[in-house]
């Protein structure tokens, strides 16, 4: 052939090896993995960091939170330290009612034929002083009983009234009777006798 027949090499020249182009090329077989390995660390960062950051600002929020509570706490004095609270307490008017205290004024006492009948003003406060058992049994006046009970020796016992009622006694000679303080002359009445208190 003549010399435009064709551009290869002349004949008998050593052969030329020559690259595969790009496309053709054998893949990488680890390329894959250091692709997703690279996108997951990239991707684990990121969620670190975001953590990170949601912990930060959950911090700043409690440490302001803290100094706001703080400062809305007790007034700081000069020296920055708190106060000392005060409690206030509302006073309670408790007062008891007044009480009715018996005017000593001396009994007017008149003999009967079974004891006697003292006049008193009401109210009045008997106090019986024993130095020998008595007995003794206060009715009112519908005889309805108020008290009954035998009194040892050495005995105090005080009885309000603020009505008519009639005391019984056995062993007059054992026993005194004050009425407001003031003692009764209950001399020369029987040994069992009936005293009728009435107001004056």
């Amino acid at each position: 052939p003549g010399p435009g027949a064709g551009s290869g090499p002349p004949a008998g020249a050593p052969a030329v090896a020559t690259r595969p182009p790009s496309s053709q090329r054998a893949s990488d077989p680890d390329a894959g993995s250091r692709h997703r390995f690279a996108v997951s660390r990239s991707r684990l960062y990121a969620g670190t960091t975001a953590a990170a950051a949601v912990v930060l600002i959950a911090i700043i929020a409690v440490a302001v939170s803290g100094r706001g509570s703080k400062g809305a706490g007790a007034p700081k004095g000069r020296g920055g330290d708190a106060l000392p609270s005060t409690t206030v307490v509302r006073s309670t008017n408790t007062s008891s009612p007044p009480t009715t205290v018996p005017t000593s004024v001396a009994p007017v006492v008149t003999r009967t034929t079974d004891g006697a009948t003292v006049a008193l003003r009401t109210p009045f406060l008997l106090t019986l002083r024993t130095t020998a058992p008595c007995w003794v049994e206060i009715t009112d006046a519908s005889g309805a009983t108020l008290f009954t009970a035998t009194l040892p020796a050495g005995k105090q016992q005080q009885i309000p009234g603020g009505g008519p009622f009639v005391m019984r006694l056995g062993n007059m000679s054992g026993v005194t009777i004050s009425a407001n303080g003031v003692d009764l002359d209950l001399s020369g009445l029987p040994q069992t006798a009936n005293i009728t208190f009435q107001t004056a």
